[in-house]
């Protein structure tokens, strides 16, 4: 218990690590190869969906973060999908993940290939979840 309170308390007062680059990082956007153990860089993070709490909240997607644990609520103004799985995060905390692996925290599915294309599905996946919360379909 006390150690989910300290994880909880560092994830939340940790500065953020988007503001300094990712030195062992070597993929670039033109599609260079990335060493096993390096994660992405922000570049490629950034290419991947960004949901409103009001799309998610009705959709079929998880509704906690599994990196701090924390339920989703109309504070989080974003929240990250992951190309391929869907599976949903506070952006800062797959970041940090990210920043040193480049797969799927709860899946391990390598997004790698989905880097360089996940700019052209992010737009679709926010438009599904969106579709999905304006019909009101309840998702089991």
């Amino acid at each position: 218990m006390i150690l989910l309170a300290l994880r909880l308390w560092l994830c939340k007062c940790s500065p953020s690590r988007s503001s300094s680059p990712n030195p062992s990082s070597s993929t670039s956007s033109d599609g260079s190869k990335k060493k096993a153990g390096d994660g992405l860089d922000k570049e490629d993070i950034n290419k991947f969906a960004l949901v409103d709490f009001q799309a998610l909240a009705s959709s079929k997607y998880e509704k906690t973060c599994t990196v701090c644990l924390c339920e989703f609520t109309s504070k989080d103004v974003a929240i990250r999908l992951l190309p391929g799985c869907n599976h949903s995060f506070h952006p800062a905390c797959i970041e940090m993940w990210l920043f040193s692996h480049t797969s799927c925290p709860i899946c391990r599915k390598s997004l790698l290939p989905l880097a360089m294309v996940a700019k052209s599905s992010s737009s679709s996946t926010q438009d599904h979840a969106q579709e999905e919360h304006h019909r009101g379909e309840e998702v089991v």
